[in-house]
């Protein structure tokens, strides 16, 4: 990796020298809130591969909602908070999580996921 992209620095990670080393640190931000404290490479390479591994690696918050029939007309149920890295993921736990909150009598139709 060359540098840190737009994207990295729009989120908040920051590499600078610190004497003969590089430290690499997060910042909270409106684009993503975590928070890291500095952390300390040998080679500004190095900095920049790891805040490129954890912003690739971010947990995003979902919520769902599961229509489904029990034999007396469709019903909906929102399924509670989750976190996945990316909605296709999202959109799996999400169904496991309707299965097992609606139990196998449940004729389940759709889960929608969206991003909280």
């Amino acid at each position: 990796m060359d540098g840190l992209s737009k994207e990295l620095t729009a989120s908040g990670f920051i590499v600078y020298p610190h004497g003969s080393r590089f430290t690499m640190m997060k910042v909270a931000t409106p684009v993503d809130d975590r928070v890291m404290e500095p952390v300390n490479f040998d080679t500004y390479e190095e900095a920049a591969d790891k805040a490129n591994e954890l912003y690739i690696y971010r947990e995003y918050t979902f919520t769902a909602i599961a229509r489904y029939n029990r034999g007396l007309g469709i019903e909906y149920r929102n399924i509670p908070e989750f976190t996945a890295a990316n909605k296709e993921d999202a959109a799996s736990i999400a169904q496991e999580k309707a299965e097992a909150l609606l139990g196998p009598e449940a004729d389940i139709r759709e889960v929608r996921v969206r991003l909280s």
